[in-house]
């Protein structure tokens, strides 16, 4: 099976990575993916090139994210016109950004262009139920395909903290300097009642009032997925924390977070809303603090002072999702609905004999 992926996500990033690479990778006996976006570097610009010649040897079509824009519209015809079940994916609600999010002015542009390709898909694939009732409007035919954990990528054997000093790590990219400081007076408190018995590590983002602090490390974010996995699994953190505003773009998003520390076997509070309160068993496999700073506080002090309850919660959270969220034990339902999707489409002869045709005369980027 041969699918054929546009999008502007490259293909080691995050977005790029979990929800196609390393799925497809993971079940390359069943799966072989070309990624038809590339990019050309030289000294005065960055240019995109779309291979849009990839969709004459492609089983199916996977546009992702914010691929559908107005500089995209040919290349979107021509995947529309391929002969081949088209798929829409995303895991965030792009289309509805919050007002203050850095990213609205940019996504407002591509908004027109993602809402109408939506519609003339064949299927929407999206990583939470709470974000396939939010695009439902636009498309009837909606597949949730939830993030899962590479576990051949995370491990749980993460360096241990050595300091002496319990490490409290948080992970992110900047875009989430928002949910930081709705926690910030918590580790404030923390930071004065602990002094320095505690570090603080922050990968990616943190406050200004925080960053000042004599018990803060700040760690460059890292733009590739595998990077990122290595700096958080090397970092020493033996608390992690999970903060997310209660909005409607955050309640769409995916546990990924948990999926990720619990991979590594680390213990985490964890903000309770949806995404998270729908998969953590509070004090089991993770603890979840409300909107108050006392709550978080709270949570906190009981992961500093308790050595076992940290020790049980990683425990319990690693074997949860290695048994339930993990592409070794869960992966085959990526290809079960990729090979439905071939199942359920009917392609007339013409267009069969044009992709055997185009196999014949021109070079394929897939595996034979």
């Amino acid at each position: 099976m041969k699918i054929a992926v546009f999008s502007f996500e490259r293909a080691e990033q995050a977005c790029g990575y979990i929800r196609l690479v390393s799925p497809m990778a993971a079940l390359a006996h069943d799966m072989d993916c070309a990624w038809a976006v590339s990019y050309k570097q030289n000294p005065l610009f960055r240019r995109r090139l779309i291979r849009t010649g990839y969709l004459d040897f492609a089983d199916i079509a996977v546009v992702q994210r914010t691929f559908p824009q107005k500089r995209t519209v040919r290349a979107l015809g021509k995947i529309l016109s391929a002969g081949i079940p088209v798929i829409y994916d995303t895991d965030d609600l792009l289309f509805d950004l919050p007002q203050d999010h850095v990213l609205r002015s940019s996504f407002e542009k591509y908004k027109p262009y993602m809402l109408d390709f939506m519609r003339r898909v064949d299927v929407i694939t999206v990583s939470t139920p709470a974000l396939g009732e939010r695009v439902q409007s636009y498309n009837g035919n909606v597949h949730v395909l939830p993030n899962l954990v590479d576990d051949a990528l995370w491990s749980a054997s993460s360096s241990p903290n050595a300091s002496g000093k319990t490490v409290i790590g948080f992970g992110g990219s900047s875009t989430h300097a928002g949910d930081i400081a709705m926690i910030e007076e918590a580790l404030l408190t923390i930071a004065r009642t602990h002094g320095d018995r505690i570090t603080f590590k922050f990968l990616g983002c943190v406050t200004e009032r925080l960053a000042d602090l004599p018990c803060v490390e700040f760690i460059d974010f890292q733009s590739s997925y595998r990077e990122y996995a290595q700096t958080l699994m090397t970092a020493g953190i033996d608390i992690a924390i999970v903060p997310l505003e209660d909005t409607h773009f955050n309640r769409c998003k995916s546990n990924i977070k948990w999926l990720e520390y619990s991979a590594c076997g680390i213990p985490g509070v964890y903000s309770d809303i949806l995404p998270y309160n729908s998969c953590i068993t509070q004090g089991r496999t993770g603890l979840l603090a409300g909107g108050s700073n006392g709550q978080w506080v709270e949570a906190l002090e009981a992961l500093i002072t308790q050595e076992e309850l940290r020790r049980s919660i990683g425990i319990a959270a690693h074997r949860e999702v290695l048994s339930n969220y993990s592409l070794s034990s869960t992966g085959h339902i990526y290809s079960d609905f990729y090979r439905s999707m071939l199942q359920n489409t009917r392609q007339n002869s013409m267009d069969t004999l044009r992709k055997r045709v185009g196999r014949l005369i021109k070079r394929s980027p897939f595996k034979y």
